[in-house]
């Protein structure tokens, strides 16, 4: 009997805006409040307001009401796929900064979001979406330098006593930083936040005594390679390279520890984390306890950053072909884990599958099925090929096959595909932001 099962997922991204509303008048802000202007313009711009005709300007900001208001001053743009992981409505704002690497403490401790935000912290922020240093005593001599603030203790030497970084921020206070900003030019974010820069130690090159096997070495675009440094797929790893340099990685070994996070281990924190100079994504297999199922990693300094865009920018045929290949392979490595056979990589199948995410890539739709109609199976008798078991999952617009991989492994459909003891072989098609993995077990 023919199987075929047919999976699809759909990645939504949101699209932030900003409530206008009319000028406000609240009764503990008279016109002769030292932060009245700034007050009406947060108002105006549904930056922040008050409730029951009050602002209460000398109550505390918590660190998550503030990153709402930073993120949509700032504009950060939008990501494509969750960084956090605990579901409430400051994740919109988080993902975004977790994203950029913005030193904001709620990313990795979800507690701490409704704590009252402290002055330096404010100063940390600003500093870094305007492409400074953001350690405290660079950021707060920053924003004095600048007129952003001019400081809460004249008489202190010390930059961060001077500027009261240990003070927690009221209301007024974050609306009035923001106001000025506004007026003098001061609301746009740096470019070097936009490519992820930071300041990342160098990189680690690839030890003496490891030669380098051509065999693993594939070529993904901008100058950039994925070596396997380890093909057993029950301990599957890969190590990104720049020439002989390591600036990147992907480890699926149950308990391998990296940067603290071990692999196989209960997780419910952040998807993304910045430690030590290195963008972390914690890969967690939510339908299974969420255990940590793999760590991908890069480094994030600016130069790794610039070398990354390139490889996504890269639309080479061979780029395609290494990502296509390596997706069955980590696909593989899952595979390994659930005590299932490997998959074998057909050519017949991944052109299929090519040819899926080529088109829907040209004519700008996400389905199963062509506009013209035309299914899964309708490709596969087209081609001529027979089969005793057949499936096929889709995915969009995940930045890396790991990422996509994870995304496929924590939708039941997508997982029962990847686990079907019953498929034989697979083929992969990559085009643009579209993914097409195609699955099938030919008669004997």
């Amino acid at each position: 009997m023919k199987k075929i099962i047919l999976t699809i997922m759909v990645l939504f991204s949101y699209n932030g805006f900003t409530l206008l509303t009319e000028a406000a008048s609240y009764s503990d802000v008279s016109t002769n409040h030292p932060s009245y202007d700034a007050i009406q313009w947060a108002a105006k711009n549904g930056v922040a307001s008050g409730s029951n005709g009050q602002f209460n300007p000398t109550s505390f900001v918590t660190e998550a009401q503030f990153a709402k208001m930073y993120t949509e001053f700032f504009q950060f743009p939008s990501v494509q796929n969750e960084r956090t992981d605990s579901q409430v409505w400051s994740d919109l704002y988080y993902d975004r900064l977790s994203y950029y690497n913005a030193p904001v403490k709620g990313t990795n401790n979800s507690s701490v979001r409704g704590k009252s935000i402290n002055r330096g912290t404010l100063a940390q922020l600003i500093a870094f979406a305007h492409g400074k240093p953001s350690d405290l005593n660079s950021a707060v001599t920053y924003l004095m330098a600048e007129g952003i603030s001019s400081g809460q203790n004249m008489n202190e030497l010390d930059p961060a006593k001077k500027f009261g970084a240990s003070n927690s921020l009221t209301r007024a206070q974050a609306v009035t930083f923001l106001y000025r900003m506004s007026q003098n030019n001061q609301d746009t974010l740096a470019t070097s936040v936009l490519s992820g820069a930071g300041n990342i130690p160098p990189t680690k090159p690839m030890p003496p005594s490891e030669t380098l096997d051509a065999s693993k070495l594939y070529d993904v675009g901008g100058n950039l390679s994925y070596y396997i440094k380890n093909s057993n797929y029950k301990t599957f790893e890969l190590s990104i390279l720049s020439g002989k340099d390591i600036i990147g990685g992907y480890i699926t070994k149950k308990g391998t520890s990296f940067e603290g996070f071990e692999i196989g281990e209960v997780y419910n924190g952040a998807s993304k984390v910045t430690k030590n100079g290195k963008a972390i994504y914690i890969l967690v297999d939510k339908l299974s306890g969420n255990n940590i199922d793999a760590i991908y990693w890069e480094n994030a300094d600016e130069a790794s950053a610039k070398k990354f865009e390139m490889m996504k920018n890269d639309t080479s045929a061979s780029k395609y072909s290494s990502l296509e290949f390596l997706f069955i392979e980590i696909t593989n490595a899952t595979r390994a884990n659930n005590g299932l056979n490997a998959l074998k990589y057909d050519q017949k199948i991944a052109k299929l599958a090519k040819n899926h995410s080529t088109d829907m890539n040209k004519n700008n739709y996400f389905d199963h099925y062509s506009p013209s109609g035309v299914s899964p199976f309708d490709r596969i008798k087209n081609a001529g090929l027979k089969f005793t078991a057949a499936g096929e999952n889709l995915s969009y617009n995940y930045p890396t096959i790991f990422e996509a991989h994870n995304g496929l492994l924590n939708s039941q459909g997508h997982r029962d595909n990847i686990n079907n003891k019953d498929f034989a072989n697979a083929g992969v098609g990559i085009t643009g932001n579209y993914y097409t993995i195609k699955f099938i077990t030919y008669p004997e």
